[in-house]
């Protein structure tokens, strides 16, 4: 009877001993795992600020470009009636 006992504490030990070991092992993989997360977030929010600011040139440089073709095609249209009115009228 004393050596079920004996046998019973000495398993009870071991199970002990593995449960502390993984639980050891569990936090260090929880820690890995956090501080790759917040490395991961720093990189995204980084990465959204540059997409954000490219965007916003990209949308500026086409807002440019359209607004001085816009001017342009508005001073070929003005010019030719002009440009009519001048051959009407011979000097």
């Amino acid at each position: 009877m004393n050596e079920k006992i004996a046998t019973k504490l000495m398993m009870a030990k071991r199970l002990k001993t593995e449960t502390e070991k993984e639980c050891k092992d569990a936090s260090s993989r929880e820690i890995g795992t956090t501080a790759e997360d917040i490395h991961l977030d720093d990189l995204y929010t980084r990465y959204r600020q540059r997409l954000r600011k490219s965007l916003f040139r990209s949308g500026l440089l086409i807002s440019l470009v359209a607004c001085v073709v816009s001017i342009l095609i508005g001073i070929i249209f003005q010019q030719k009636p002009l440009l009519s009115r001048l051959s009407d009228h011979p000097v």
